[in-house]
């Protein structure tokens, strides 16, 4: 991957899924990220501190030399040879802002010891906003480590305040190509006010930007994603194996890509024009960044998920029955889904329009999006969520609201040869379980062509095995093609896999003009009388906030 088209907005080899993984106090950073993996200079690392007086112990590879090779994989092209981070860095290749940093435009405004920077680590532009952080740096006697290279003495900072910690490392031009820059090796180790380790778990980022120094290089790795259900959170393990990338990025929201939610998709373009564009031929499909992804199970410990709940979902239009038809001429073209929840997560609302009795996102006709606690409104115009009109006819409808949901979106990732798994776990000495896994790849599927995985996708149900075989892993690879040139290169994709933790279902709903719940919402058809009672005003007229109750300032739709 060259760049990482976001919105605004690891542990090397396998761990059975019955053995325990036990945080250990140990350092965090590179050796978890499987090693031969750098770290991209605009990665925000993250820090938690849990109590005033924790030191943080901080070491990298950025003393301006070139790195020797980890085990047989080099990363350099010259090892020992000069390789300078950004002039702007120099001095101060480990940026440390505090939780609520002050802001600052100069040096004069920030504490003692303290120097004002761009929140981003950036040399501050006169005249511009910053933050103050604590700058430190690195040496071959204080703050240098590497593969198989210890620190000679740790950077040593002691937090005045609990909270997430940022840190901005300077990185070092690329040296095996000329593709970015990249801190080849770091490490962070925090200890208590006591002297005693802290638990792994402390160090994570919402946005890792890897360099993996060339095509070639592969990594196995583990991350863990938290991701909010209900009061608590969902811990979920992610196993890479084999993965090659080059540059890269790791990312988890609620949705995958913002244009295209539970798709797989071309990085650029339409997979429907019969190929997907290259860099710069087309927008880029893009992507928000939300959860937060640890080298290890977080510390401090996460509260336990609650389960979801629905009530009360309604349809509402000018009509007040239990149908629209789109047809453009104005009277009873859409409508409201509306339905209560207390528990925030992402509601699926399904209209069975294959008529098969399986209420299945890949086929069916499919509305999402996030709940939040209360009431949550959904608009029906005959489409759904892609713009694909809705067949006309009487189709059966469920309502899913799913917690602890988080999607993997994964940009150009060029080969994930030994596959993905993802687990849950409850609690760091507790066992990490494989769970279901959702994918749906079959808009890439003449794209894809041989390489298409198996199966192209695992919708309504997930990924499922017999108690006695090993759980299926998630595999891709990039197709190549041949640029103008002659050249081969591969196409750009994103494969998004996604898992859950619990949901809640609704399959009836209610209208004004319901005599009893309902399971099947008509598309199409002739319009139906806005007028109920006959009174020459429309139904809208007299209950003009459409939720079927006569409030105040309101004449009842039913009674002329």
């Amino acid at each position: 991957m060259r760049r990482w088209p976001l919105a605004a907005v690891v542990l090397p080899a396998l761990v059975l899924p019955a053995v325990p993984f036990v945080a250990l106090a140990l350092p965090e950073g590179s050796p978890q990220l499987g090693g031969v993996q750098g770290v991209e200079p605009g990665t925000r690392i993250e820090v938690t501190v849990a109590e005033a007086g924790e030191t943080l112990r901080i070491c990298t590879s950025d003393d301006g030399l070139q790195e020797p090779a980890v085990g047989e994989t080099p990363v350099d092209r010259a090892p020992g040879e000069a390789n300078p981070v950004d002039p702007g860095r120099a001095g101060a290749e480990v940026l440390a802002f505090p939780p609520e940093a002050e802001i600052c435009t100069a040096d004069g405004d920030c504490p003692m010891g303290m120097s004002c920077w761009a929140s981003g680590g950036a040399p501050l532009e006169p005249g511009a906003e910053g933050r103050c952080a604590h700058a430190f740096p690195v040496t071959a006697e204080q703050g240098y480590c590497a593969h198989e290279r210890p620190a000679r003495g740790w950077i040593e900072l002691v937090a005045d305040r609990p909270g997430p910690w940022v840190l901005r490392l300077a990185g070092e031009p690329e040296t095996l190509t000329d593709n970015g820059a990249s801190v080849r090796w770091f490490e962070v180790d925090v200890r208590r006010p006591d002297g005693d380790p802290a638990p792994a778990g402390r160090l994570f980022s919402r946005h890792w930007q890897i360099n993996a120094h060339g095509f070639d290089t592969a990594a196995d790795f583990s991350v863990w994603l938290v991701a909010e259900a209900g009061s608590g959170d969902a811990v979920y393990r992610a196993d890479f194996v084999d993965l090659a990338g080059f540059r890269y990025a790791l990312i988890a929201n609620a949705r995958g890509l913002t244009d295209r939610p539970d798709h797989s998709w071309c990085q650029f373009g339409d997979p429907a024009e019969g190929r997907c564009a290259q860099f710069g031929e087309a927008d880029v499909q893009r992507a928000y960044v939300r959860f937060p992804i640890h080298l290890a199970y977080p510390d401090p410990a996460p509260e336990a998920p609650t389960p979801p709940g629905l009530a009360d979902l309604t349809f509402q239009d000018e009509a007040g029955t239990p149908s629209i038809s789109p047809d453009g001429d104005g009277v009873q073209d859409d409508g409201n889904f509306a339905f209560t929840t207390e528990t925030p997560g992402v509601y699926r609302l399904i209209l069975d329009v294959n008529d098969d009795g399986v209420f299945d996102p890949a086929v069916d006709a499919t509305l999402s999006g996030q709940a939040t606690r209360g009431r949550n409104v959904v608009p029906f115009a005959g489409l759904d969520q892609i713009g694909r009109p809705v067949p006309a006819g009487e189709h059966a409808l469920r309502l899913e609201l799913v917690t602890g949901e988080v999607h993997l979106p994964m940009y150009d990732i060029e080969r994930n040869g030994g596959g993905l798994l993802i687990s849950r776990q409850a609690g760091a000495d507790l066992p990490a379980m494989p769970i279901p896994m959702y994918w749906d790849d079959s808009a890439l599927a003449a794209v894809l062509g041989e390489l298409a995985s198996a199966p192209l996708e695992t919708l309504p149900a997930g990924t499922s095995w017999p108690a006695d075989q090993e759980p299926p892993r998630r595999f891709w690879q990039q197709p190549l093609e041949r640029d103008a040139d002659g050249r081969t290169r591969d196409v750009p994709l994103v494969f998004d896999t996604w898992v859950a933790a619990d949901r809640a279902v609704l399959e009836t709903f209610t209208c004004r003009r319901c005599l009893e719940p309902r399971a099947r919402v008509r598309v199409g058809g002739e319009d139906e009388s806005g007028d109920a009672d006959q009174d020459g005003l429309g139904d809208d007229e007299e209950d003009l906030d459409g939720d079927g109750v006569l409030d105040d300032g309101e004449t009842d739709p039913n009674n002329p």
